[in-house]
């Protein structure tokens, strides 16, 4: 059987109080980390459209 590959993007702009942004910061890596270890898929840490900012 052959995989089709498909490539998804999700764009969430969040807003958190300024004392809570190291928590927000914390939250949105662990999800990185999570996508870029989920079986099926591929995110090198050099692909430029997996960005994480934050800004307080």
């Amino acid at each position: 059987m052959e995989r089709m590959m498909s490539k998804i993007g999700l764009l969430a702009r969040i807003e958190a109080k300024p004392e809570y942004a190291d928590q927000v910061e914390a939250l949105l890596q662990g999800a990185l980390d999570l996508a870029r270890g989920s079986a099926g898929l591929s995110a090198s840490p050099d692909d430029s459209s997996q960005v994480v900012q934050c800004t307080s």
